[in-house]
């Protein structure tokens, strides 16, 4: 009685308890929450953007892409030729970036519709800003914004007509807004300069000054038939200037400088005859000057100078008679002065200095540069006399011909104009004495004679140059003096020339001693 008792008991304790679970048999279920599960979301009603199963997008692309390649604006495999690629795969390259912007995000245009030049240009704008890290840009006010191309910055167009669509047997025009300039400079531009430059068939203005641009020249820059002004300068732009650049007929000003251009000139600048000026300094030009250089009839200014040009001066340069600015120093020419040049008629400025060039200086050569003004050729081999014909130049101001090998007297008649500012003859083996008529250069401002083979007298002519700032004869060939020989010497001297009314810089020394 008590077993079963306690027995008992122990089952309804078990049970009490919820722990009387019959081996073998699943435990009992747990009641669930009271609070019903949440329902799944329905799916969306529209597709995202970029859906492979968006036909209408797969159609418009490929739409695109067929007014693209016909325009030959980008080359096939810069491109997706097909949508899913295009949507599937990141775009690589600034070409496919900006053609999936024009097709799938930018609702413009209509390829359809809209004229290919349109398209084109819009494309190529795109293109423009992908290439070349548009983001990064120090302003990109309204690039790849919805409304019209021609409101980017730096962007300017003008009404033009255009062909429309083509129809059968009928050619439509239509007045559309063109670029006719992109300026951009100093503007953070980084990358290179895609051939889509070429897909501005209006464009007169393409100014990139002061970027960071790189890589080669595109020979592409030729389908702009129309341009006038190309500024590129201060950029990181290498290897040789397309030929094709040569084909650009209305061109009227190139600024090239300050980049890495290298190799030669070539031949087909000489095409540019509506060329006014063409500044290439400071680059990495090697080889000769071709002799086409004369056939650009319109040139004005050329400046070549800080690059590694060798060879002579082609005589051929004498041609470009319209010829104001020459400047060709810091190269490695060499040769003769040559003869050729005399027909430089309008030439003011001529800078050959630091080069290897030889020989006399023809008096035929500039003494017909009536309008000459700055001749400098300092740090050459010229030998012979200084050219007495210089006095002949009534617009000459500034003479500088030091470390050459000329000879023989300073001309007398030197100063005949009244118009020389700069005198710099040292360094060379010029002999005689300082010309009695040198107060005839009543402009004079700096006289520079040190460094000669000059005999000691100075005439006290050298007092009356009211204008005078600098004046050295080092070294001139006068007696040696001890220290209070000297002090006397130069206590004579300022008795004898007098003192300017302005304060001069004034040093003369011999081989020993200076004051």
């Amino acid at each position: 009685g008590d077993g079963d008792g306690d027995g008992d008991g122990g089952g309804e304790d078990d049970s009490s308890e919820g722990g009387g679970q019959t081996p073998g048999q699943p435990p009992p279920t747990t009641p669930g929450p009271s609070v019903a599960p949440i329902a799944p979301s329905p799916s969306p009603t529209l597709e995202p953007t970029g859906s492979p199963l968006d036909p209408a997008k797969y159609d418009r692309y490929r739409k695109f892409v067929d007014v693209i390649m016909s325009s030959g604006v980008t080359p096939a495999g810069k491109v997706a030729s097909s949508a899913v690629v295009a949507m599937s795969v990141p775009a690589t390259t600034g070409q496919q970036e900006a053609l999936n912007w024009i097709a799938f995000d930018d609702p413009l245009l209509d390829p359809e519709v809209d004229p290919a030049l349109r398209i084109a240009q819009r494309y190529a704008a795109a293109v423009l800003y992908y290439n070349m890290a548009g983001e990064n840009w120090k302003n990109n006010t309204k690039w790849l914004d919805p409304g019209h191309e021609c409101g980017w910055h730096g962007i300017t167009c003008e009404k033009k007509q255009i062909v429309a669509r083509s129809q059968p047997q009928v050619q439509v025009t239509v007045e559309e807004l063109m670029v006719t300039e992109i300026v951009l400079n100093d503007n953070n531009l980084v990358g290179l300069l895609p051939r889509e430059i070429g897909a501005f068939p209006w464009m007169d203005t393409l100014s990139l000054q002061s970027n960071l641009l790189g890589g080669q020249l595109t020979p592409n820059i030729a389908n702009l038939t129309r341009l006038e002004r190309l500024w590129i300068d201060g950029n990181k732009f290498v290897g040789p200037i397309p030929t094709e650049l040569g084909r650009l007929a209305a061109l009227e000003e190139a600024d090239l400088h300050q980049n890495t251009f290298s190799w030669q000139l070539p031949t087909q600048i000489g095409n540019l005859v509506k060329l006014r000026r063409f500044s290439a300094y400071d680059n990495k030009f090697e080889g000769t000057l071709p002799t086409e250089i004369g056939n650009m009839e319109s040139i004005r200014e050329l400046f070549l100078d800080t690059n590694k040009i060798r060879g002579s001066i082609p005589s051929e340069l004498g041609d470009a008679v319209q010829l104001e600015d020459l400047r060709l120093f810091h190269n490695n020419l060499s040769g003769p002065f040559p003869a050729g040049l005399s027909g430089l008629s309008k030439l003011r400025i001529f800078y050959a200095d630091n080069n290897d060039l030889t020989g006399q200086i023809p008096a035929t050569a500039v003494a017909g540069w009536m309008s000459l003004v700055d001749f400098e050729m300092f740090d050459n081999n010229i030998g012979g006399t200084l050219p007495a014909y210089f006095g002949f130049l009534p617009e000459l101001a500034v003479i500088s011909m030091a470390n050459n090998n000329m000879d023989g007297d300073i001309p007398w008649i030197i100063c005949q104009t009244g118009k020389l500012r700069k005198i710099d003859v040292s360094g060379n083996s010029l002999s005689g004495p300082i010309p009695n008529d040198i107060d005839e250069c009543s402009s004079l401002e700096r006289l520079y004679l040190d460094h000669n083979e000059m005999g000691s007298t100075i005439p006290t002519q050298i007092g009356l140059l009211s204008q005078l700032s600098k004046c050295r004869l080092e070294s001139f060939s006068s007696p040696r003096y001890c220290w209070y020989d000297r002090i006397t010497f130069v206590l004579r001297l300022i008795s004898t020339i007098g003192i300017p009314e302005y304060s001069v810089l004034f040093s003369y020394s011999t081989q020993k001693y200076s004051v």
